[in-house]
């Protein structure tokens, strides 16, 4: 591979030449055999020799930086360690930062590896694998404090929102973004986060579906809805929220993604942001409906599936090993409605009472305030009882009974007003279960 091949050939010329920490092989193959694999790496001398100097405060030299450059992080590019490579990503993480006494040596190591990967993730030569990993690894960095290192965001906000990047990278870069705003939204510097990520905000959310693959272009985009969300108005340029509110209004796009653009613009929208609020209110409502009536259509197929098969076997045929009483709505996604409901509740009224959709309504104010009241109690119904008969309440609370649906049936009441249920995010963090994950690990 390319890649790999230039990255060693580049190690084993430094090791040719003058050797690292007094111990260098003294032919090619003695050097390729040293650091074949990280697992060498783990039990060098040259590893150990490091670990000890900086952990008793020594600086960040230029023995060390050759360490790191040409031995460490290599690594993440050798084929040999390819099937490994997220342990080896994270044990990079673990042995080069773990135990550094001195600020300026932390500081100068994770500028060293802040701008090696970054350079790494950018070479279009490079293996996609090795790209995304490298940007990870950035995405992954921390200050002394064990916050996100500060000088990584405008780095993940480049590649982020840079469309002549792979999506595989810039989903990487995203997955960091998020990370330094809920730290900057949980007591840090939103100003400053802001500011670094609003560029590449516009890029992720107007990234065409129809030019890749569609699950991985609403990932970016709800990764970038999510940031605006945290950030609040200190994100919500008006480029921003005009395409978060076009998002929203896409019923071609997945009901998660419209549902976290609806959140974003609760969070972030200002009286002066120039938001449609009335209009963005009503589209909350069919976004939250649109999730519900796609249940409902599910269970309905599943039942003809189950009759027909049924059928099949009463004559003869194979029968369907489907017991009667098997639910038509499974319960998992029942809470994912949950959280849909809730979330759109809170994009209309924040937990205050004094944010979201509503807050810009003036004389609708109301009005938008008793449909965030009926989604919450829809949400906590759900939650208490995840079933299809939950599902056809929660239509009716929003105006859209089912014709034909069967009449509702006594059951445990839903959470008191202003309870939280207990399978629903609280105010405020409409964080699904279901999609929030990075499609490459923690």
């Amino acid at each position: 591979m390319r890649d790999t091949r230039s990255w060693f050939r580049c190690f084993l010329a430094v090791l040719l030449v003058g050797g690292l920490f007094g111990s260098a092989p003294t032919n090619a193959q003695d050097a390729a055999a040293k650091f074949s694999t990280w697992t060498k790496v783990e039990g060098a001398v040259e590893t150990r020799d490091f670990k000890e100097k900086l952990r008793d405060g020594g600086q960040f030299d230029a023995a060390a930086r050759s360490y790191v450059t040409q031995i460490v992080l290599p690594q993440l590019g050798l084929e040999a360690n390819r099937a490994t490579i997220e342990r080896v990503r994270r044990r990079i993480r673990e042995i080069v930062f773990s135990d550094i006494a001195d600020e300026k040596a932390f500081n100068d190591t994770a500028k060293t590896v802040l701008d090696t990967m970054a350079a790494v993730a950018r070479d279009g030569d490079a293996e996609r694998v090795v790209r995304v990993n490298a940007m990870l690894l950035v995405a992954e960095l921390r200050a002394k404090d064990n916050r996100p290192l500060p000088a990584a965001a405008p780095v993940l906000a480049a590649a982020a929102g840079d469309a002549r990047q792979p999506l595989e990278v810039r989903i990487a870069a995203a997955a960091g973004l998020a990370r330094h705003a809920e730290a900057a939204k949980a007591g840090g510097d939103v100003a400053a986060i802001a500011k670094a990520v609003g560029p590449a905000l516009v890029p992720m959310l107007t990234e065409d579906p129809k030019t890749g693959p569609t699950a991985a272009i609403d990932w970016l985009a709800g990764r970038g809805l999510a940031i605006m969300q945290a950030l609040g108005p200190q994100a919500g340029s008006k480029d921003a929220l005009a395409a978060a509110a076009r998002i929203l209004g896409d019923d071609s796009r997945s009901v998660d993604v419209r549902v976290r653009a609806a959140a974003a613009l609760g969070a972030a929208a200002t009286a002066d942001a120039g938001v449609d609020a009335a209009r963005a209110v009503e589209l909350v409502r069919g976004v939250a409906i649109a999730g519900l009536e796609t249940e409902v259509a599910t269970a309905e197929r599943l039942r003809t599936e189950r009759r027909v098969a049924g059928a099949a076997g009463q004559s003869g045929g194979q029968p369907s090993g489907t017991p009667a009483n098997e639910p038509t709505i499974h319960a998992l996604a029942c809470r994912r409605d949950a959280w849909r409901l809730s979330a759109c509740a809170d994009a209309i009224e924040g937990a205050d009472g004094g944010a979201g959709l509503a807050s810009l309504l003036g004389d609708g104010a109301a009005a938008a305030k008793t449909l965030a009241g009926s989604l919450r109690q829809a949400a906590a119904g759900l939650d208490a009882n995840p079933d299809e008969q939950s599902v056809l309440d929660a239509l009716e609370k929003l105006g859209k009974p089912v014709a034909g649906a069967a009449p509702a049936v006594n059951r445990p009441a839903p959470a008191a007003a202003g309870e939280q249920p207990q399978g629903v995010p609280p105010k405020g963090d409409p964080t699904s279960p279901f999609d929030t994950a990075s499609p490459f690990g923690p």
